[in-house]
């Protein structure tokens, strides 16, 4: 279990990289805590951390979750409402 753990530190730093460059550098802000979390409970053997990474990653995966149906409620983002002086603009 704790080298699947660490293939799984490895994998998210990739993720935290991909995120950074496409995302900008503050939005791998949370990711980079949660591998310190993960990392700290590895090294420490503590499974409450461990569940903590877990929470820290279901955050992440919600958040993720409302984006993309606000994108999908939108029709692909054609139908986003828009202000009152942007509208005027067009």
């Amino acid at each position: 279990m704790n080298t699947g753990l660490w293939v799984i530190v490895a994998c998210h730093f990739v993720v935290v990289g991909i995120k950074a460059y496409l995302m900008g550098l503050f939005s791998a802000v949370s990711d980079l805590a949660a591998i310190v979390v993960l990392i700290v409970g590895l090294v420490r053997y503590d499974y409450c951390l461990v569940i903590t990474y877990l929470v820290v990653n279901l955050f992440e995966v919600f958040s993720l979750i409302v984006v993309l149906g606000y994108y999908l409620q939108t029709d692909m983002g054609k139908n986003v409402p828009k202000s009152p002086s942007s509208a005027e603009e067009e």
